[in-house]
């Protein structure tokens, strides 16, 4: 027995309740002689139904789109011989006794070209039916209709309509097939939101990326935690966003965001949605520099917003990586310029770590943009230094040299002694690798001697004499510059700076040990790269991990250890 409940039809006097299903499931069960008395006939329905369980006969009862519980409490059987399927927007389960909730998903890929095949009533292309059902975001409604509008019209094919849909502004206007709408079908839960749930649902759509936490849909909605955590929750009881990858993230399906952007443009002003934008990147950009300070900084220079240790500012950037991408392009949007450079530069080193080079360098440029736009030679130049570290990384040293160049010539017409020997010590990498040793030292010579100025060590500057001395031949003087690089890099906490000096120390022992025939050298090479290992995963570089399991299989190799290479 299936029953349209129409709790969400547009008019509310439409939904359906028990007093008004009762006598047409009888007569649809058989059953001619009803009582006339209206209190008599929901007695007389489950009278009928434990007639039926009685025999054995079970019955299947489809309630489907359930508002109200009042619609459905009475019309449940009492005896379990029979089942009841209950549809709804809302997460009414908990209220009905017995009932098991089942969250439906959106279909997967091929379900969902499936479906578009079926409702389409022809055989379409699998690339283009794909990104179709793309569009549509896996959604049975949104599927439904592209497969009716295709079989509407043969001559449509489906990479056109596919194509119709690409752009965002207009996708819920194209959703749209005769009296069948996607965004009616959201407006229907929208409409019943109080004020303020109406209000957070609107503004959610203003997250930069796919995903956001608690606490940041509280900086976003300019609430306590608290109050966000209760919002979110009521929003996904009505369906309206869903559980993210992890406790306490949030998302919304992307056509629910593209319908909440619209609700959001019609009801909130311009000022209103650019300052809730602007909290939330601000917010972005102070954690992530917080975070990024634990890569080559002491843990106890965190400041009281800071994270606890190292892993959990690893983990938080690992979750965030693609909301402070987005969120450095939003700020240049809202002309945020300084908050679009510092994102840029907190999150492009833990980019190279993971080798996502394309965002690294989407971010970096738009960072430099950002920069650019508001006069700010100082976090122009750290742009380009940054730009440099992230070809340098690629291996596309040439084009390194080119922004280390630029990074050291505005850093010292700025008097910013400290950028310059920076960009300096990176620039001799990339033209160590590019031309050679000899073309390296001149620049590091310079880096060196504006640190002495300052009366500062420079870790970073004697881990590059390090590799330029081993690369020349000289293993003993570079042991001794990599061991003093190693006492400041630990003093500092510059982790990532410790990890490649462990690699370059242990490299230069197996270099040595080769030489020497030393088995004692090549042990305690294996050892520094088992460390250099260690480093690399606190944090997350997984190139500098991959390439140090490379080195220790050789050592290990050189050990006369076959299985120990091999794992390595």
């Amino acid at each position: 027995m299936y029953v349209d409940l129409r709790g969400y039809d547009a008019l509310s006097d439409r939904s359906v309740y028990p007093h008004q299903v009762y006598s047409p499931v009888l007569k649809a069960l058989g059953v001619d002689a009803i009582d006339p008395i209206p209190e008599n006939v929901g007695p007389q329905f489950h009278a009928e139904l434990e007639k039926r369980a009685a025999v054995k006969r079970p019955i299947l009862i489809v309630l489907d789109n359930a508002r109200d519980p009042e619609q459905v409490l009475s019309l449940i059987p009492n005896s379990r011989t029979h089942r009841t399927i209950v549809t709804s927007r809302n997460a009414i389960a908990p209220i009905l006794p017995g009932a098991t909730n089942v969250r439906l998903d959106v279909l997967s890929s091929s379900d969902a070209l499936d479906l578009v095949k079926v409702k389409a009533r022809r055989g379409l292309p699998s690339g283009s039916s794909l990104e179709l059902a793309r569009l549509c975001g896996y959604l049975p409604l949104a599927l439904s209709i592209v497969g009716a509008i295709l079989a509407s019209d043969p001559e449509l094919s489906a990479a056109e309509l596919a194509d119709e849909l690409t752009q965002e502004e207009q996708r819920l206007e194209g959703l749209e097939h005769e009296d069948i709408a996607v965004r009616a079908a959201f407006e229907r839960s929208y409409v019943r939101l109080n004020e303020i749930h109406a209000a957070a649902f609107r503004s959610l759509a203003l997250s930069p990326g796919a995903e956001l936490s608690v606490e940041a849909a509280a900086i976003l909605l300019d609430t306590q935690r608290l109050r966000a955590k209760r919002a979110l929750r009521h929003l996904l009881n009505c369906h309206l966003v869903e559980a993210g990858n992890g406790p306490g993230r949030w998302r919304m399906h992307d056509l629910v965001r593209l319908y909440a952007a619209e609700q959001a443009q019609r009801s909130d002003s311009k000022e209103s949605r650019d300052a809730a934008q602007v909290r939330l990147v601000s917010y972005f950009s102070a954690r992530a520099e917080r975070a990024a300070e634990w890569t080559n900084a002491h843990p106890g220079e965190q400041q009281p917003d800071g994270f606890v240790d190292r892993a959990s500012a690893m983990e938080w950037l690992a979750v965030e990586a693609s909301n402070l991408v987005a969120s450095a392009e939003i700020s240049a949007e809202l002309g945020e310029s300084e908050t679009s450079a510092d994102l840029a530069a907190s999150v492009v080193p833990y980019l190279i770590n993971v080798a996502d080079f394309p965002s690294a360098l989407s971010v970096l440029f738009t960072g430099i943009e950002a920069a650019k736009r508001g006069g700010d030679p100082s976090r122009l130049s750290g742009g380009y230094n940054n730009l440099g570290i992230a070809y340098t990384s690629m291996r596309k040293y040439r084009d390194a040299v080119r922004w280390f160049n630029k990074s050291v010539a505005l850093a010292h017409s700025l008097g910013d002694r400290d950028t310059e020997a920076r960009a300096l010590i990176n620039l001799s990498g990339a033209l160590r690798e590019l031309v050679g040793v000899e073309a390296s030292m001149e620049p590091l010579r310079r880096a060196m001697m504006i640190r002495e100025e300052n009366g500062e060590g420079d870790g970073f500057g004697l881990t590059n004499l390090g590799i330029s001395l081993r690369e020349s031949g000289n293993f003993q003087e570079a042991e001794k510059v990599l061991r003093r690089a190693l006492e400041v890099h630990a003093r500092n906490g510059a982790r990532k700076a410790e990890a490649s000096t462990l690699a370059q120390l242990g490299t230069t022992l197996m270099q040595r040990a080769t030489r020497e025939l030393s088995t004692s050298l090549l042990k305690a090479g294996a050892n520094y790269l088992s460390a250099a290992i260690v480093a690399y995963r606190d944090v997350r570089d997984r190139q500098g991990e991959a390439m140090c399991f490379l080195n220790l299989g050789n050592a290990l190799s050189l050990g006369s250890n076959p299985q120990g290479t091999l794992e390595a």
